[in-house]
């Protein structure tokens, strides 16, 4: 399992390990940390099934050989998270707070109009592991594998075309203040829907305990965030 940052990598970086990083990148990144938050402190279409969800959209991967490098070895995944940016849709659908699906649904709509722009054949043939015969991967001749320059579309995902969508649903009067607000009882939740699926989040890390939670209510029995222990000084 991956741990740390590779929960939150664009799809693109994740797929194509030899992309140039870019600032889009970096940007689509927090939308993943949004999704993860979302998840993880509010009910979702998705709580009941978090253990089987959220390793298959962000944590799936494998290693892969790359021949026109040496055989040197890659990790290459985000292939459910890559299919999600090409649909328009968001992968996490909060089921009482119309507000933020309807954020999500925008910032959806904003990585699909990006990932929209790509040649994936030649991305492939640029970006992927060559002689792997893992899905996406390359198989053209190492003459076409050259790298090349990327360049930024800066059409549609951008920090301002974000920043922008916030802005419209924090500010606007159209829109229930109380149900985008940063709440108490949001930040301070006992509903920590990763505690119930077992997800390991300590020490920033995200990754599946050995066994499952029992959970026999229909709401999902959440066990309440441990107190941290003050230690004499």
């Amino acid at each position: 399992l991956y741990q740390g940052t590779w929960v939150f990598r664009s799809a693109l970086s994740s797929s194509y390990p030899f992309k140039p990083y870019l600032p889009v990148d970096d940007v689509e990144s927090f939308i993943h940390v949004l999704h993860t938050l979302v998840l993880r402190f509010m009910k979702t279409r998705q709580s009941r099934s978090l253990r089987l969800i959220f390793p298959m959209l962000y944590e799936a991967g494998w290693i892969a050989l790359d021949q026109s490098r040496g055989g040197i070895p890659v990790r290459v995944g985000g292939i459910t998270k890559l299919d999600y940016m090409l649909s328009g849709r968001s992968p996490v659908t909060p089921m009482a707070n119309s507000t933020i699906a309807a954020v999500l649904a925008k910032l959806a709509a904003l990585c699909k109009g990006y990932y929209d722009s790509f040649d994936y054949p030649s991305m492939s043939r640029q970006y992927a592991p060559l002689g792997s015969s893992n899905p996406g991967c390359s198989e053209a001749g190492a003459e076409d594998h050259a790298e090349t320059e990327e360049t930024e579309n800066t059409t549609y995902l951008t920090h301002d075309a974000v920043i922008a969508i916030l802005r419209e649903y924090g500010e606007s009067v159209d829109h229930d203040p109380v149900s985008w607000a940063i709440q108490e009882d949001l930040v301070k939740s006992s509903d920590d829907f990763f505690r119930a699926a077992n997800i390991d989040h300590t020490d920033n890390r995200l990754s599946f305990a050995s066994e499952p939670t029992q959970c026999t209510s229909p709401s999902l029995q959440i066990e309440p965030p441990r107190k941290k222990r003050k230690h004499a000084a």
